[in-house]
């Protein structure tokens, strides 16, 4: 009987301290958060116009202050849809990246006036631009069972494939035809520095953001030079860069999350 009570005891206490060890285990496995899934929505886009008594060297030599340049500020909005894939560690910081396929327009204008300060015509300018846009983005998330607040910084890689330029005006002049006869524009890359706010609302292993991005492109500057080249000739052809300021976006979709522990 003793040495059966002994068996008994031994055992019970391998037990014990097999699940002992088995917690410690448990609790310090890393674990990571991959998801993927699609994002979409209304975006805006925005860019200063350029210097009105800014000069510009010509490719083929000499200074010229182009009144009017024909390059005014302007505002727009779009839309993009894509693919996003995440990871996440501890439930609680990852990284974002995505591709985007986006419509990024801008529309302004400019008054004309005669020396009496009356309105001689209004010009429009229209940009509408293709683009692909590819974040990168550091996230902070607040884990919740229902509700998941979270903020981002990074980059975001912006690709214009194609983009157009056109002008119209108010009243029957000629100056919005020699506008359109004498610029241009081409499609740019640049990269915008890019921040997110929002909240995941998590059903089961699906999630469904709702954000705000906004980003700025650090390189923009306003001047001619640095958003055109001029070739002189009659009537010239002015080359603009197509490059927007700042753009903005607010987003939903879903994605779908699985865990991996190691």
């Amino acid at each position: 009987m003793k040495n059966r009570s002994a068996k008994w005891v031994i055992l019970a206490s391998l037990l014990a301290l097999a699940g002992v060890v088995a917690v410690p285990a448990q609790a310090d496995a890393f674990l990571l958060t991959f998801g993927g899934g699609l994002k979409g929505g209304l975006t805006g886009s925005a860019a200063q116009g350029a210097g009105k008594h800014d000069s510009i060297q010509a490719t083929n030599g000499g200074e010229y202050v182009l009144n009017p340049n024909g390059l005014y500020p302007m505002v727009g909005v779009g839309g993009a849809f894509g693919l996003v894939l995440e990871v996440r560690a501890m439930d609680f910081i990852g990284l974002e990246t995505g591709f985007y396929y986006s419509r990024d327009n801008g529309s302004g204008w400019n008054d004309f006036l005669d020396g009496g300060g009356n309105k001689l015509t209004r010009i429009h300018q229209e940009q509408a631009t293709t683009a692909y846009h590819i974040p990168l983005l550091l996230k902070g998330s607040i884990p919740g069972p229902l509700l998941r607040p979270f903020l981002g910084v990074g980059v975001e890689f912006v690709r214009q494939s194609s983009s157009e330029l056109t002008y119209s005006e108010d009243t029957n002049t000629t100056m919005a035809t020699q506008l359109q006869a004498r610029n241009t524009i081409v499609t740019s890359n640049y990269t915008v520095l890019l921040a997110t706010l929002g909240m995941d609302i998590k059903l089961g292993p699906v999630r469904i953001p709702i954000e705000l991005r906004a980003g700025y492109n650090l390189g923009f500057d306003k001047k001619l030079s640095e958003r055109a080249t001029f070739e002189a000739g009659n009537p010239g052809k002015l080359t603009y860069n197509g490059k927007y300021q700042g753009h903005v976006g607010l987003f939903t979709g879903f994605l779908y999350d699985f865990d991996l522990l190691l």
